[in-house]
Protein backbone atom coordinates (compact mmCIF):
# COMPACT_ATOMS: atom_id res chain seq x y z
CA UNK A 1 0.00 0.00 0.00
CA UNK A 2 0.90 3.83 -1.11
CA UNK A 3 1.14 5.57 2.08
CA UNK A 4 0.89 9.01 1.14
CA UNK A 5 -0.86 12.11 3.46
CA UNK A 6 -4.66 13.21 3.14
CA UNK A 7 -5.64 16.46 3.68
CA UNK A 8 -2.89 19.34 5.57
CA UNK A 9 -3.00 18.25 8.67
CA UNK A 10 -1.28 15.26 8.61
CA UNK A 11 2.55 13.93 9.59
CA UNK A 12 4.94 11.41 9.84
CA UNK A 13 7.14 9.22 12.43
CA UNK A 14 9.49 7.17 15.35
CA UNK A 15 10.25 3.89 15.98
CA UNK A 16 8.22 1.67 18.47
CA UNK A 17 7.39 -1.36 19.51
CA UNK A 18 3.56 -0.58 19.54
CA UNK A 19 1.59 1.86 17.28
CA UNK A 20 2.71 5.40 18.70
CA UNK A 21 -0.45 8.17 17.03
CA UNK A 22 0.70 11.69 17.29
CA UNK A 23 -2.80 13.22 17.47
CA UNK A 24 -4.43 17.12 18.71
CA UNK A 25 -7.27 17.36 20.68
CA UNK A 26 -9.23 19.03 17.75
CA UNK A 27 -8.41 16.63 15.07
CA UNK A 28 -11.27 15.38 14.33
CA UNK A 29 -8.87 12.40 12.74
CA UNK A 30 -7.18 11.84 15.79
CA UNK A 31 -10.35 11.32 17.53
CA UNK A 32 -12.30 9.18 15.38
CA UNK A 33 -8.34 6.70 15.12
CA UNK A 34 -8.74 7.40 18.74
CA UNK A 35 -12.21 5.40 18.81
CA UNK A 36 -10.89 2.92 16.40
CA UNK A 37 -7.52 2.04 18.27
CA UNK A 38 -9.07 2.09 21.50
CA UNK A 39 -8.47 -1.67 22.12
CA UNK A 40 -5.19 -1.44 21.31
CA UNK A 41 -1.56 -0.65 23.03
CA UNK A 42 -0.86 2.90 21.00
CA UNK A 43 2.23 5.55 22.24
CA UNK A 44 0.31 8.89 22.43
CA UNK A 45 1.96 11.61 21.23
CA UNK A 46 0.75 14.69 21.57
CA UNK A 47 1.07 17.11 18.53
CA UNK A 48 -0.54 21.02 18.32
CA UNK A 49 -2.00 21.33 15.27
CA UNK A 50 -1.81 25.33 15.58
CA UNK A 51 1.43 26.92 18.64
CA UNK A 52 0.80 29.94 20.27
CA UNK A 53 1.36 32.67 19.23
CA UNK A 54 0.35 31.41 15.98
CA UNK A 55 -3.21 32.48 15.39
CA UNK A 56 -6.32 29.06 15.83
CA UNK A 57 -7.17 27.29 12.74
CA UNK A 58 -10.08 29.76 10.96
CA UNK A 59 -12.80 27.46 11.02
CA UNK A 60 -13.50 29.27 7.57
CA UNK A 61 -10.92 28.28 6.03
CA UNK A 62 -11.53 25.95 3.01
CA UNK A 63 -9.15 23.37 3.27
CA UNK A 64 -10.28 22.65 7.24
CA UNK A 65 -14.28 22.97 6.16
CA UNK A 66 -13.65 20.14 3.42
CA UNK A 67 -12.00 18.03 5.98
CA UNK A 68 -13.94 18.40 8.86
CA UNK A 69 -16.85 17.41 5.93
CA UNK A 70 -14.57 14.61 5.21
CA UNK A 71 -14.37 13.29 8.83
CA UNK A 72 -18.26 13.82 9.67
CA UNK A 73 -18.97 11.67 7.04
CA UNK A 74 -16.21 8.85 8.16
CA UNK A 75 -17.99 9.38 11.32
CA UNK A 76 -20.98 8.92 10.64
CA UNK A 77 -20.12 5.48 8.88
CA UNK A 78 -19.17 4.53 12.57
CA UNK A 79 -22.44 5.45 14.17
CA UNK A 80 -20.74 9.08 15.80
CA UNK A 81 -22.24 12.58 16.02
CA UNK A 82 -19.43 15.38 16.41
CA UNK A 83 -20.65 18.34 17.65
CA UNK A 84 -17.40 20.53 17.99
CA UNK A 85 -17.68 24.21 19.01
CA UNK A 86 -17.80 26.76 16.47
CA UNK A 87 -14.27 27.95 17.37
CA UNK A 88 -10.56 25.94 17.15
CA UNK A 89 -8.99 26.85 20.20
CA UNK A 90 -4.96 26.27 20.92
CA UNK A 91 -4.81 23.24 22.61
CA UNK A 92 -1.49 23.70 24.66
CA UNK A 93 -3.37 23.97 28.07
CA UNK A 94 -4.69 20.83 27.13
CA UNK A 95 -1.75 18.63 26.37
CA UNK A 96 -0.36 20.31 29.82
CA UNK A 97 -3.36 18.81 31.65
CA UNK A 98 -2.84 15.65 30.21
CA UNK A 99 1.02 15.54 30.96
CA UNK A 100 -0.17 16.80 34.75
CA UNK A 101 -2.92 13.48 34.41
CA UNK A 102 0.20 10.97 33.61
CA UNK A 103 1.86 12.26 36.51
CA UNK A 104 -1.42 10.92 38.48
CA UNK A 105 -2.06 7.60 36.17
CA UNK A 106 -5.47 8.95 34.87
CA UNK A 107 -3.81 10.25 31.28
CA UNK A 108 -5.62 7.77 29.18
CA UNK A 109 -9.14 8.41 31.06
CA UNK A 110 -7.98 12.01 30.54
CA UNK A 111 -7.56 11.98 26.69
CA UNK A 112 -11.07 10.43 26.51
CA UNK A 113 -12.65 13.19 28.66
CA UNK A 114 -10.60 15.95 26.53
CA UNK A 115 -11.63 14.45 23.09
CA UNK A 116 -15.40 14.40 24.52
CA UNK A 117 -15.71 17.46 25.80
CA UNK A 118 -14.37 19.05 22.53
CA UNK A 119 -15.86 16.60 19.96
CA UNK A 120 -19.44 15.90 21.61
CA UNK A 121 -20.27 18.49 24.19
CA UNK A 122 -18.97 21.51 22.12
CA UNK A 123 -16.72 22.51 24.94
CA UNK A 124 -13.37 25.34 24.59
CA UNK A 125 -11.03 23.10 25.56
CA UNK A 126 -8.51 25.96 24.92
CA UNK A 127 -9.81 27.86 28.63
CA UNK A 128 -8.38 26.86 31.86
CA UNK A 129 -11.04 27.01 33.58
CA UNK A 130 -13.23 24.29 31.46
CA UNK A 131 -9.75 22.31 31.36
CA UNK A 132 -10.49 22.20 35.41
CA UNK A 133 -13.36 21.16 35.47
CA UNK A 134 -12.91 18.32 33.16
CA UNK A 135 -10.08 17.19 35.41
CA UNK A 136 -11.71 17.45 38.15
CA UNK A 137 -14.43 15.21 36.73
CA UNK A 138 -11.03 12.82 36.38
CA UNK A 139 -10.79 12.60 40.04
CA UNK A 140 -7.78 15.42 39.24
CA UNK A 141 -7.72 18.02 42.33
CA UNK A 142 -8.96 21.00 41.76
CA UNK A 143 -7.03 23.49 43.05
CA UNK A 144 -3.99 21.50 42.34
CA UNK A 145 -4.68 21.50 38.52
CA UNK A 146 -5.57 24.81 38.50
CA UNK A 147 -1.91 26.14 39.62
CA UNK A 148 -0.01 23.96 37.48
CA UNK A 149 -2.10 25.24 34.10
CA UNK A 150 -1.97 28.72 36.06
CA UNK A 151 1.87 28.18 35.86
CA UNK A 152 2.66 26.36 32.72
CA UNK A 153 4.41 23.82 34.87
CA UNK A 154 3.87 21.12 31.56
CA UNK A 155 4.67 23.79 29.01
CA UNK A 156 8.36 22.52 28.96
CA UNK A 157 7.05 19.08 28.46
CA UNK A 158 4.31 19.96 25.44
CA UNK A 159 7.48 21.86 23.88
CA UNK A 160 9.90 19.65 23.91
CA UNK A 161 7.64 16.58 22.86
CA UNK A 162 6.42 18.88 19.65
CA UNK A 163 10.45 20.10 18.94
CA UNK A 164 11.77 16.05 19.04
CA UNK A 165 8.90 14.99 16.99
CA UNK A 166 9.74 17.86 14.29
CA UNK A 167 12.93 16.59 14.42
CA UNK A 168 11.43 13.46 13.64
CA UNK A 169 9.90 14.66 10.19
CA UNK A 170 6.49 14.89 11.91
CA UNK A 171 4.86 17.99 10.24
CA UNK A 172 0.78 17.70 11.51
CA UNK A 173 -1.46 14.73 12.87
CA UNK A 174 -3.22 12.00 13.00
CA UNK A 175 -0.29 10.62 11.63
CA UNK A 176 0.33 6.95 13.07
CA UNK A 177 3.81 5.13 13.48
CA UNK A 178 5.12 1.82 13.76
CA UNK A 179 8.70 0.61 13.72
CA UNK A 180 10.67 2.90 10.51
CA UNK A 181 7.46 3.51 8.83
CA UNK A 182 4.38 5.70 8.94
CA UNK A 183 0.72 5.65 8.25
CA UNK A 184 -0.42 9.76 7.78
CA UNK A 185 -3.70 10.83 7.58
CA UNK A 186 -7.57 9.50 8.13
CA UNK A 187 -7.80 6.34 6.40
CA UNK A 188 -10.69 3.37 6.27
CA UNK A 189 -11.14 1.01 9.34
CA UNK A 190 -9.65 -1.77 6.71
CA UNK A 191 -6.52 0.28 5.95
CA UNK A 192 -5.54 0.66 9.27
CA UNK A 193 -6.02 -2.93 10.10
CA UNK A 194 -3.72 -4.38 7.62
CA UNK A 195 -1.34 -1.56 8.24
CA UNK A 196 -0.85 -2.34 11.60
CA UNK A 197 -1.12 -6.17 11.00
CA UNK A 198 1.91 -5.90 8.24
CA UNK A 199 3.79 -4.51 11.26
CA UNK A 200 2.55 -6.45 13.86
CA UNK A 201 2.02 -10.41 13.36
CA UNK A 202 0.50 -10.91 17.17
CA UNK A 203 -2.44 -8.20 16.60
CA UNK A 204 -5.48 -9.78 16.77
CA UNK A 205 -8.49 -9.30 15.09
CA UNK A 206 -10.64 -8.64 18.34
CA UNK A 207 -9.89 -4.58 18.51
CA UNK A 208 -12.01 -4.86 15.34
CA UNK A 209 -14.90 -6.33 16.10
CA UNK A 210 -18.33 -4.64 16.25
CA UNK A 211 -16.77 -1.34 16.10
CA UNK A 212 -20.66 0.59 15.77
CA UNK A 213 -21.18 -1.04 19.22
CA UNK A 214 -17.90 1.00 20.92
CA UNK A 215 -19.55 4.65 21.00
CA UNK A 216 -18.35 7.72 23.45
Amino acid sequence: MTETPRGPWLSSGLEHPSPALYFDYVDPGSYLLSRLLKDLEVHWRGFEIRVPPDRPVDPGEQSWADYQADTAEYAEALGLALHPPSQVPWTRKAHELTAHAEERDCSEAMRGALFRAHFLEGLDIGRIDVLVSIGSSQGLDPSETKAALDVDRWAGQVESDRALALEDRIVGVPTLVMGTRRLEGLRSMNEIRDWIASHHPDTTKEPWRDINERRP
